[in-house]
Protein backbone atom coordinates (compact mmCIF):
# COMPACT_ATOMS: atom_id res chain seq x y z
CA UNK A 1 0.00 0.00 0.00
CA UNK A 2 2.81 2.90 0.95
CA UNK A 3 4.66 1.84 -2.26
CA UNK A 4 1.49 2.76 -3.88
CA UNK A 5 1.14 6.36 -2.29
CA UNK A 6 4.86 6.94 -3.64
CA UNK A 7 4.51 5.73 -7.14
CA UNK A 8 1.17 7.72 -7.40
CA UNK A 9 3.37 10.97 -6.63
CA UNK A 10 6.07 10.30 -8.98
CA UNK A 11 3.65 10.30 -11.72
CA UNK A 12 2.00 13.66 -10.89
CA UNK A 13 5.76 14.80 -10.54
CA UNK A 14 6.23 13.74 -14.10
CA UNK A 15 2.80 15.15 -14.99
CA UNK A 16 3.43 18.30 -13.68
CA UNK A 17 6.99 18.46 -15.07
CA UNK A 18 5.55 18.27 -18.41
CA UNK A 19 2.98 20.66 -18.04
CA UNK A 20 5.41 23.48 -17.45
CA UNK A 21 7.10 22.13 -20.31
CA UNK A 22 4.40 22.86 -22.35
CA UNK A 23 3.61 26.39 -20.74
CA UNK A 24 7.30 27.25 -21.68
CA UNK A 25 6.49 26.34 -25.13
CA UNK A 26 3.62 28.40 -25.15
CA UNK A 27 5.05 31.27 -23.81
CA UNK A 28 7.87 31.12 -26.28
CA UNK A 29 5.39 30.28 -28.67
CA UNK A 30 3.11 33.88 -27.85
CA UNK A 31 7.01 35.56 -27.74
CA UNK A 32 7.66 34.78 -31.41
CA UNK A 33 3.92 36.02 -32.36
CA UNK A 34 4.76 39.39 -30.93
CA UNK A 35 5.85 42.01 -33.33
CA UNK A 36 9.36 42.63 -32.33
CA UNK A 37 9.97 45.20 -34.83
CA UNK A 38 6.76 46.90 -34.13
CA UNK A 39 6.33 48.16 -30.63
CA UNK A 40 2.18 48.03 -29.33
CA UNK A 41 0.36 51.20 -28.64
CA UNK A 42 0.47 52.06 -25.40
CA UNK A 43 -2.34 53.26 -23.44
CA UNK A 44 -3.08 54.62 -20.27
CA UNK A 45 -5.26 53.81 -17.55
CA UNK A 46 -8.27 55.84 -17.93
CA UNK A 47 -8.29 55.78 -21.34
CA UNK A 48 -11.45 55.64 -24.18
CA UNK A 49 -10.76 53.02 -26.45
CA UNK A 50 -12.73 51.33 -29.23
CA UNK A 51 -12.40 47.33 -28.95
CA UNK A 52 -12.97 45.24 -31.97
CA UNK A 53 -14.27 41.88 -30.78
CA UNK A 54 -13.13 38.30 -32.66
CA UNK A 55 -16.79 37.67 -33.72
CA UNK A 56 -19.01 40.31 -35.29
CA UNK A 57 -23.03 38.72 -34.78
CA UNK A 58 -24.22 40.81 -37.83
CA UNK A 59 -22.89 41.65 -41.19
CA UNK A 60 -24.41 45.31 -40.87
CA UNK A 61 -23.16 45.11 -37.38
CA UNK A 62 -20.49 48.02 -35.96
CA UNK A 63 -16.64 46.11 -36.49
CA UNK A 64 -15.61 48.46 -33.26
CA UNK A 65 -17.99 48.92 -30.16
CA UNK A 66 -17.53 51.47 -27.64
CA UNK A 67 -16.10 53.28 -25.92
CA UNK A 68 -14.66 51.44 -23.29
CA UNK A 69 -11.96 52.33 -20.66
CA UNK A 70 -9.07 50.97 -20.01
CA UNK A 71 -8.95 49.91 -16.51
CA UNK A 72 -5.88 47.50 -15.79
CA UNK A 73 -2.78 47.30 -17.85
CA UNK A 74 -1.81 43.69 -17.82
CA UNK A 75 1.40 44.06 -19.64
CA UNK A 76 2.31 46.12 -23.07
CA UNK A 77 0.34 43.73 -25.22
CA UNK A 78 -3.22 42.82 -22.77
CA UNK A 79 -5.56 45.05 -21.11
CA UNK A 80 -8.34 45.01 -19.19
CA UNK A 81 -10.94 47.02 -20.18
CA UNK A 82 -14.52 48.14 -18.79
CA UNK A 83 -18.00 49.64 -20.93
CA UNK A 84 -18.63 53.08 -19.82
CA UNK A 85 -21.33 51.94 -18.32
CA UNK A 86 -19.98 50.23 -15.77
CA UNK A 87 -20.66 46.49 -17.62
CA UNK A 88 -18.27 43.38 -17.51
CA UNK A 89 -14.74 43.84 -17.50
CA UNK A 90 -13.42 42.43 -20.93
CA UNK A 91 -9.52 41.17 -21.46
CA UNK A 92 -8.20 42.07 -24.84
CA UNK A 93 -4.83 42.52 -26.79
CA UNK A 94 -3.74 45.80 -28.24
CA UNK A 95 -4.49 44.91 -31.55
CA UNK A 96 -8.00 44.37 -31.08
CA UNK A 97 -8.09 48.08 -29.69
CA UNK A 98 -8.31 51.56 -30.86
CA UNK A 99 -7.88 55.16 -29.30
CA UNK A 100 -11.36 56.65 -29.11
CA UNK A 101 -11.31 60.31 -30.38
CA UNK A 102 -14.32 62.31 -29.09
CA UNK A 103 -15.53 65.29 -30.87
CA UNK A 104 -17.19 67.71 -28.20
CA UNK A 105 -18.66 65.17 -26.14
CA UNK A 106 -18.63 64.76 -22.60
CA UNK A 107 -18.00 61.69 -20.36
CA UNK A 108 -21.76 62.32 -19.28
CA UNK A 109 -22.84 62.90 -23.05
CA UNK A 110 -21.16 59.08 -23.96
CA UNK A 111 -22.91 57.68 -20.63
CA UNK A 112 -26.23 58.72 -21.42
CA UNK A 113 -25.66 57.36 -25.19
CA UNK A 114 -24.37 54.27 -23.56
CA UNK A 115 -27.15 53.75 -21.44
CA UNK A 116 -29.95 53.66 -24.14
CA UNK A 117 -28.67 50.30 -26.05
CA UNK A 118 -25.54 48.87 -26.33
CA UNK A 119 -26.21 49.91 -29.98
CA UNK A 120 -26.08 53.36 -29.81
CA UNK A 121 -23.61 55.31 -31.58
CA UNK A 122 -22.86 58.85 -31.50
CA UNK A 123 -23.04 61.10 -34.61
CA UNK A 124 -20.15 62.81 -35.51
CA UNK A 125 -21.25 63.99 -39.26
CA UNK A 126 -23.65 63.43 -42.21
CA UNK A 127 -21.07 64.01 -45.34
CA UNK A 128 -23.46 63.36 -48.23
CA UNK A 129 -26.38 61.98 -49.56
CA UNK A 130 -28.26 60.08 -52.66
CA UNK A 131 -31.68 58.37 -53.77
CA UNK A 132 -33.10 57.73 -56.70
CA UNK A 133 -36.39 57.33 -58.49
CA UNK A 134 -37.39 54.48 -56.91
CA UNK A 135 -34.82 54.24 -54.02
CA UNK A 136 -35.23 56.01 -50.84
CA UNK A 137 -32.90 58.96 -49.66
CA UNK A 138 -29.99 57.72 -47.77
CA UNK A 139 -27.51 59.82 -45.68
CA UNK A 140 -23.88 59.17 -45.29
CA UNK A 141 -22.49 58.95 -41.94
CA UNK A 142 -19.25 59.55 -39.90
CA UNK A 143 -19.60 58.08 -36.54
CA UNK A 144 -18.18 59.29 -33.37
CA UNK A 145 -14.90 57.99 -32.85
CA UNK A 146 -14.62 55.76 -35.88
CA UNK A 147 -12.67 56.49 -39.00
CA UNK A 148 -14.23 57.28 -42.61
CA UNK A 149 -13.70 53.80 -44.04
CA UNK A 150 -16.38 53.17 -41.25
CA UNK A 151 -18.83 55.55 -42.22
CA UNK A 152 -22.47 54.35 -43.22
CA UNK A 153 -25.64 55.01 -45.38
CA UNK A 154 -28.67 54.45 -42.85
CA UNK A 155 -32.24 55.21 -44.27
CA UNK A 156 -34.57 58.60 -43.04
CA UNK A 157 -36.61 56.81 -40.52
CA UNK A 158 -33.25 55.86 -38.28
CA UNK A 159 -31.68 59.67 -38.57
CA UNK A 160 -35.24 61.74 -38.88
CA UNK A 161 -35.07 62.90 -35.33
CA UNK A 162 -31.39 63.83 -34.77
CA UNK A 163 -29.74 66.92 -34.20
CA UNK A 164 -27.13 65.68 -36.55
CA UNK A 165 -29.71 65.11 -39.64
CA UNK A 166 -31.05 68.77 -39.25
CA UNK A 167 -27.99 70.82 -39.37
CA UNK A 168 -27.16 68.62 -42.35
CA UNK A 169 -30.46 69.93 -44.06
CA UNK A 170 -30.10 73.67 -42.90
CA UNK A 171 -26.78 73.58 -45.06
CA UNK A 172 -28.72 71.59 -47.91
CA UNK A 173 -31.93 73.84 -47.97
CA UNK A 174 -33.02 72.59 -51.21
CA UNK A 175 -33.15 68.93 -50.14
CA UNK A 176 -34.73 69.44 -46.81
CA UNK A 177 -38.11 71.14 -49.42
CA UNK A 178 -37.72 68.07 -51.52
CA UNK A 179 -38.71 65.88 -48.47
CA UNK A 180 -41.33 68.18 -47.24
CA UNK A 181 -42.55 68.00 -50.38
CA UNK A 182 -42.49 64.08 -50.48
CA UNK A 183 -40.53 64.40 -53.74
CA UNK A 184 -38.02 61.67 -52.75
CA UNK A 185 -38.87 58.80 -51.36
CA UNK A 186 -38.20 58.24 -47.67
Amino acid sequence: MFGRKSQDISILKDYTKELEKKREDIEAEIAKSQPESKTPTTFKIDDLVLYKPDKISKKSAPRMQGPFIISEILSPYRYRIKPIDGGDPILSSYKTLKKFIRKDQTDEDLKKAKGKDDQTYLIEDIISHRYGKKLPIRFKVRWSGYTSSEDTWPDWPSLKDTEAIDRYLKRHPALAKRIQDKEVNI
